[in-house]
Order: C-alpha cells, then sequence, then structure tokens
C-alpha cells in the first residue's frame, strides 16, 4: 500500500501541482489510514472493504473530520484508478 500512497503523492505534485501544505496533510491522512488498514491485517487496496472504512472512521475520526474521511475514501479509488491508468 505505501506503493501506492507514494505514486499518489507523486501525482499530487507532478500532475495536479498541490501546494505543499496540502502534500503534506494528504501523506499524513495517507499514513494513519495505510498504519489502520495494516494493524487490521489489510495488505493490499483490494482488501479494503466498506465495513472497514466504515469502523476506520467510528473509531479513529472525530465528528468534525467526517469530510476528511471521505476524501479518504476518495483517495482510495483514485490513487487504485491513477496506479492502474498511468505511466510513472
Amino acid at each position: 500500500m505505501i506503493r501506492y500512497a507514494d505514486n499518489f503523492i507523486e501525482y499530487l505534485i507532478n500532475v495536479k501541482k498541490t501546494s505543499g501544505n496540502t502534500v503534506a496533510a494528504y501523506r499524513r491522512d495517507i499514513g494513519k489510514l495505510i498504519h489502520y488498514l495494516e494493524n487490521y491485517g489489510v495488505e493490499s487496496l483490494e482488501h479494503v472493504s466498506f465495513t472497514i472504512l466504515n469502523s476506520y472512521s467510528i473509531l479513529q475520526l472525530k465528528p468534525r473530520f467526517c469530510k476528511r474521511f471521505a476524501q479518504h475514501i476518495a483517495l482510495i479509488h483514485n490513487s487504485s484508478f491513477i496506479i492502474h491508468h498511468s505511466e510513472f
């Protein structure tokens, strides 16, 4: 999963020209999500289920971060798409 995260961060920097602060926030948030998934026993994105993401949202996020959780879900979807459809 780290490879997917690194490729997504590279995409944000090189393609989307995302600001440094935004990249840092994504890097931090992705790291937290990957840590949670690894502790849950998930070793690849293909094994991430709605149930796992729902438990992450309930256990890890404060109510004010629910919007960010939606971004995490989009991140998983987008990074998987980018990895499978791009040439880094």
